[in-house]
């Protein structure tokens, strides 16, 4: 296989590098939609130079939330259905969540912050956190559709 070849494609490079890679059907699938979808999305949201604060509501109160366009939930959600999170939960491994960033990463890096966060809130709230808080907040971050809580949103406002 050609060197240009391996480096142009992520999944091409992890299976040159690991012959039995798990998730081949799930990172392969991932890597279409990027090409086929995600680039372009991943192009505009650049474009629109986010994201952006806005530091007060509509009523003059501080609300200092960070604002991205539509697109960029499309994207995030679609690596929260893929199971940047669930999966690590599911298969008892973090193997599948750095097989699915290194995908996702290669294609927009920024994208995995969020799902960063949301595995840094979630491993530990399972490990350390009370029975009372796992049940209330871990459901939410290891849901398999777009309903799932990235892990900013753990907060009383939620």
């Amino acid at each position: 296989m050609q060197t240009l070849d391996v480096l142009r494609s992520p999944f091409t490079f992890l299976q040159s590098r690991l012959p039995d890679i798990p998730h081949r059907e799930v990172l392969g699938s991932e890597e279409a939609w990027w090409k086929g979808e995600g680039i372009a999305i991943s192009n505009a949201i650049d474009r629109a130079g986010t994201p952006w604060l806005r530091m007060f509501d509509r009523l003059g109160k501080r609300a200092d939330e960070i604002l991205y366009p539509r697109e960029y939930q499309t994207i995030l959600r679609r690596g929260y259905r893929a199971g940047v999170v669930w999966r690590a939960f599911e298969e008892k491994s973090l193997l599948p969540t750095y097989l699915l960033m290194y995908e996702i990463s290669y294609h927009d890096p920024g994208i995995c912050c969020p799902y960063t966060v949301s595995l840094a809130t979630a491993v530990p709230l399972a490990k350390y956190g009370s029975a009372e808080l796992q049940s209330r907040f871990l459901s939410q971050l290891t849901r398999k559709d777009d309903s799932v809580w990235p892990g900013r949103h753990m907060d009383d406002g939620d």
